[in-house]
């Protein structure tokens, strides 16, 4: 029932609990299971590139960004981005995904 509302689900437990086959299962339940399925895990993405990474740049907006870059929320859009390790979001990040969430 939960996985067919249009709100964003917290998905909390241990590494290993299984919440991203929880959170995949929850996608192709619900209403946008035919949109796409993104995920990250932000334990593996560098603070400096976790705005990059969700929001993504335009060509030559640091030093090494040699092209566009379309970010994750724009990829999954209509669809599901699930956020795994969400606690190692940066401070900057978290105020991104903040005004993105309201």
């Amino acid at each position: 029932m939960f996985a067919r509302q249009e709100e964003t689900i917290l998905l909390r437990g241990p590494t290993g609990a299984g919440k991203s086959r929880l959170a995949r299962w929850c996608h192709t339940q619900s209403n946008r299971s035919t949109q796409p399925f993104e995920t990250v895990d932000l334990g593996s993405v560098p603070e400096d590139l976790q705005l990059g990474e969700l929001f993504g740049w335009k060509r030559g907006a640091f030093t090494g960004a040699q092209s566009d870059h379309d970010g994750l929320v724009a990829t999954a859009a209509g669809g599901t981005l699930f956020l795994d390790e969400i606690d190692k979001l940066s401070l900057a990040a978290q105020a991104g995904l903040l005004r993105l969430l309201e």
